[in-house]
């Protein structure tokens, strides 16, 4: 501050201030850091990208310090499909960056109910020495596996690494480093996943979920499940605005009673089958439209409240 000017050049001051002064600037932070576009669906489980703060325009030294304190804070997501893999050794600052989101659009195998293989562009060694090299700090990593729709011919595609899709989740390289899942089961798979829980087939059970189970160090978890209430023709005709009728109620009470008799047992192992995880999300997947969303599920609640809270949702959509 020179004498008698009453102002200060924030880039005279010292860092360790300068960057809480830049925090407060730069609140509330970017949560998730997309390093090149990708599918719609990306967004829809990651969260839609983050506009470039005004502040990282400022001069090149405050863009380099505004960049550290992005990625040190953020999650970079990364879907190998893209350039996001070229892309990561040209990161600026990505020394910092501790968290990753790793989104993997894949071609899924089953066999009863269970996801055996898919087919991914790459091979998961070959994404792993990529991340090794260029981010070399890295602390955690959120996983993020969704079957493609867009692409339909890849399973026949020789081009494409077919893996065990247990191989894939429990590399040696990533195991420790997972500590967030999310997982997007069809309506046939969740089926077969409610048949284990009711038979007590823990193992195929323990499978069904990519032997997730075995993660040691797994906090979160997202389950996105079809069930009788992902119908589209279902969700057509309780989708409308005007004030919910007798009718409509009593459709979503029929619908929503019977999801609960056919889940019950999976949503009551569940907590079980993962005693360490801090957060397990259990989501529903239904059609607004043309498009695809979810909502969580709230099973613990008294079945007319939960009715209520779904058709005041779809009036509202």
């Amino acid at each position: 501050m020179g004498p008698g000017s009453g102002r200060a050049h924030i880039l005279k001051l010292p860092l360790e201030l300068r960057e809480q002064i830049l925090s407060y600037a730069l609140h509330p932070f970017p949560r998730r850091l997309h390093m090149a576009p990708g599918p719609s669906w990306l967004q829809f489980f990651t969260g839609k990208p983050c506009h470039c703060p005004p502040l990282l325009l400022a001069c090149r030294q405050l863009h380099a310090e505004c960049l550290s304190l992005l990625y040190r804070d953020a999650t970079v997501v990364i879907n190998p499909r893209f350039e996001s893999l070229v892309r990561l050794s040209r990161m600026p600052a990505r020394e910092f960056v501790r968290g990753i989101d790793i989104a993997l659009d894949a071609v899924m195998q089953f066999s009863h109910g269970i996801h055996q293989r898919v087919s991914v562009v790459f091979r998961p060694d070959k994404i792993l020495d990529m991340i090794q090299r260029a981010l070399t700090h890295l602390g955690t990593l959120a996983l993020t596996i969704c079957e493609s729709v867009s692409y339909p011919a890849w399973g026949s595609n020789p081009s494409l690494a077919k893996v065990s899709l247990r191989n894939l989740i429990l590399h040696p390289a990533w195991k420790e480093k997972i500590t967030r899942l999310r997982l997007k089961m069809s309506g046939s798979v969740t089926e077969s996943l409610a048949k284990y829980a009711r038979t007590g087939r823990r193992d195929l059970l323990s499978r069904g979920l990519c032997s997730a189970t075995a993660l040691p160090n797994l906090a979160h978890l997202d389950l996105y499940l079809g069930t009788s209430m992902s119908i589209r023709s279902f969700n057509s005709s309780i989708s409308v605005s005007e004030a919910p009728s007798p009718q409509r109620i009593e459709l979503i009470t029929t619908y929503l009673s019977k999801e609960r008799t056919e889940l019950q047992a999976l949503m009551r192992i569940l907590p079980d089958l993962f005693p360490h995880v801090q957060h397990l999300g259990i989501y529903r997947l239904f059609y607004r439209g043309r498009s695809e969303t979810y909502e969580r599920m709230e099973h613990d609640k008294d079945l007319q409240q939960e009715v209520m809270g779904i058709s005041r949702r779809r009036a509202a959509s």
